[in-house]
């Protein structure tokens, strides 16, 4: 299974009203942060889903993915920032939770236009000849470059001894 991808909500975080994680006023530095676990979808050379963000800034965003801190400590920092942003994002009014599940809408979309065929009368007659490909009737002997073969020398077989006397 793909990972969630929404660009829509990874450009919310231009929206935000501050870093989720230190509280620095928005002014262009906040992005979205994928979280960097593996439970999230996080693996060698794929993103994790964009489900799991939090709106950081860039400061922040690098603490996160290369700082010095053990891993959990890291993964604690991102995980209370995560928190925060998926509240402010359904306190804000970007995410709508609906009492009754309601289907994805549907994209109308163009029937696909009709590509106008030709019927192509191909010539009767003979067949279309292909050289190089039947096998030849007796096999071609096959040149070697390399060490050729010696002929067998014929191998020294048990010879009786036969003792005179």
């Amino acid at each position: 299974m793909a990972n969630y991808r929404h660009p829509g909500l990874i450009r919310l975080a231009a929206k935000a009203p501050h870093c989720m994680l230190c509280g620095v006023r928005n002014e262009g530095q906040v992005v979205s942060a994928h979280s960097n676990q593996g439970r999230d979808g996080k693996g060698t050379g794929l993103k994790a889903s964009d489900a799991a963000i939090a709106f950081l800034c860039w400061t922040c965003h690098g603490r996160v993915d290369q700082g010095n801190e053990p891993k959990t400590v890291k993964f604690d920092l991102w995980d209370g920032a995560h928190r925060k942003t998926m509240r402010w994002l359904l306190e804000s009014g970007h995410f709508i939770v609906s009492p009754v599940p309601t289907p994805p809408p549907v994209i109308e979309t163009k029937p696909k236009a009709k590509i106008a065929t030709r019927k192509v009368a191909w010539p009767q007659g003979r067949e279309i000849q292909s050289r190089g490909f039947e096998r030849p009737a007796t096999p071609r002997k096959i040149q070697s470059r390399g060490f050729q073969k010696r002929p067998a020398s014929p191998t020294p077989t048990h010879k009786e001894e036969t003792r005179d006397g």
